[in-house]
């Protein structure tokens, strides 16, 4: 068995012997090839192989002390394909042991009129966006001026391709730095830590989960005075923050670091005023005009491309012929094509790259299909504003998994299995009245829950409780 076999086995496409063929070699070299870890990985990928969490965690911890910019990289693919708890944490204690020991100090009283926003990428359709939008335009509203740093932490990785940056930034009321994509991951970190040193803004909101490794390394170098965790979804649990803002109150009741500032302030949307003012699109703009029903799934494609979810859709698919599934979100949408594809049922899917808004798809879609495990928020909400019924996969209340559920809230969507989840979107399908009833407790909810009002102020209070709080 030859190196230049398995990478011919690459090029071929044949990724299943590629992986068989590389996972010995690798492991003879004791992962000391970055070439050879990295189509290991790829081909792992590629295949839908259960076995990519482990070889890559496995790779990254034997580089974690000789090359950390690139254990960060694999520890991410690690992370976003499955490893467990204990072995976030791990990494978690990782960043944490490597951050920078002085706190960047501005020298005099912190600002609090400005603030800046580090989050992954920034682009039209994308949720954190879209919450990194309203929330800039409310804390404006109370006198404060922001700035958005991205990071690109998904941008020239190992799956997508080399040297695009993600983000595409949307109008916002701050201003705009998207981050470079050349290097490893701690040499683009430490640009965007220079640059935020550069703009001299005391407060940092961090809107990312532990598996953004550059996001977390910018973190971890401390770039600025105050820095709060806003958990999307999953905290960072690394001690690299002086506050955490929780969008749901399962992050609360779950926090790792429970004698730091915390504060609940639930996620909202400005959906029903960009409802108004959006273009409708047509199911025929997307050769739907047979459609029986349409159901759709929204938000960042590594949400939606997990095999267990997928392997759901296929099955509703084949289950109603007349059923059609819309996916739209950041991302390469290639691997979730791909299976499709393997399966038979591409042609009752569509996919809808790089919209600006969703709120102008809502009109056509009868069903919201949330993804699991990892679940979507916003997008759910729009769903739910829309007096769209969505089906969302429950999981334990303590788990960031279980997102989903929390906001909808309607026990009659919320699945205990993927059986159910099949079930429940059938008699959606087949029941025009019982669409119509749970589309509209969903839409009463959004109402009474999740309006913008008072939002930005609440921010801005906690904000000046986490100054108070280390004496700035």
């Amino acid at each position: 068995m030859s190196n230049e076999e398995a990478l011919q086995a690459m090029r071929t496409g044949d990724f299943e012997k590629a992986a068989g063929l590389l996972g010995p070699i690798v492991e003879e070299n004791r992962f000391s090839s970055d070439i050879l870890n990295h189509a290991y990985t790829l081909a792992l990928h590629q295949s839908n192989s259960g076995d990519l969490p482990i070889a890559a965690f496995r790779i990254a911890r034997s580089l974690s002390s000789t090359k950390p910019g690139i254990a960060a990289d694999y520890f991410q693919r690690a992370m976003l394909t499955g490893i467990d708890q204990k072995q976030i944490q791990e990494v978690s204690e990782w960043q944490g042991t490597l951050a920078t020991e002085g706190i960047h100090k501005p020298g005099r009283e912190v600002r609090t009129d400005r603030v800046a926003h580090v989050m992954g990428c920034f682009l039209p359709g994308h949720a954190p966006s879209l919450y990194v939008q309203l929330l800039a335009r409310s804390l404006k509203q109370q006198g404060v001026r922001s700035h958005v740093f991205t990071t690109e932490w998904t941008s020239s990785w190992f799956f997508n391709p080399p040297g695009v940056v993600q983000s595409d930034p949307p109008e916002v009321d701050a201003e705009v730095t998207v981050a470079r994509v050349d290097g490893d991951f701690f040499e683009r970190a430490e640009r965007i830590g220079e640059a935020i040193r550069a703009s001299e803004i005391d407060i940092l909101l961090y809107h990312c989960g532990p598996s953004e490794q550059i996001t977390v390394r910018v973190a971890a170098l401390h770039p600025a005075a105050i820095q709060i965790n806003v958990n999307h979804a999953e905290e960072v649990s690394a001690d690299l923050f002086e506050g955490f803002a929780h969008l749901f109150q399962n992050g609360l009741e779950r926090t790792l670091l429970p004698n730091r500032p915390k504060r609940w302030i639930p996620l909202i949307s400005d959906i029903e005023d960009r409802l108004k003012t959006s273009t409708p699109m047509s199911r025929s703009e997307l050769g739907l005009e047979s459609a029986g029903t349409v159901s759709a799934t929204f938000g960042n494609l590594f949400k939606a491309s997990e095999a267990v979810h997928l392997e759901t859709i296929t099955r509703i698919l084949r289950e109603q012929p007349a059923h059609f599934h819309v996916i739209a979100g950041a991302g390469d949408p290639t691997p979730i094509r791909n299976y499709f594809e393997g399966k038979g049922v591409i042609d009752q899917v569509r996919f809808v790259e790089h919209v600006p808004d969703i709120a102008g798809m809502l009109g056509m879609v009868d069903i919201y299909l949330n993804s699991f495990p990892v679940s979507a928020g916003q997008s759910i909400l729009e769903a739910m504003a829309a007096s769209i019924p969505a089906v969302i996969r429950k999981y334990p209340h303590a788990t960031h998994y279980n997102v989903g559920a929390e906001l909808a809230g309607l026990p009659e969507l919320l699945a205990d299995s993927e059986d159910d989840y099949v079930q429940i979107t059938g008699e959606l399908i087949r029941e025009p009245a019982f669409r119509l009833r749970c589309g509209a407790e969903l839409k009463t909810r959004f109402q009474a829950e999740f309006r913008p009002e008072g939002w930005g102020a609440k921010y801005v209070d906690f904000i000046n409780e986490v100054v108070a709080g280390v004496g700035g």
